[in-house]
């Protein structure tokens, strides 16, 4: 496994932009996020991108 993301919430200004969130990535899978504007796409990418940068970093 590769990412493990487990009831992931984000809340900004007020507004929930993810809500609940479970993903799992399997090593050579290939995903794509799709949704209306604002749906949250971006931020569930920052966060795995952010989760990665503190696993594997010093």
């Amino acid at each position: 496994m590769v990412l493990h993301m487990k009831e992931v919430c984000l809340k900004r200004e007020g507004q929930w932009i993810l809500e609940n969130i479970n993903w799992q990535v399997e090593k050579g899978e290939h995903w794509v996020l799709y949704g209306l504007n604002g749906a949250g796409k971006r931020w569930q990418i920052s966060f795995a991108e952010y989760a990665l940068f503190i696993l594997f970093s010093d």
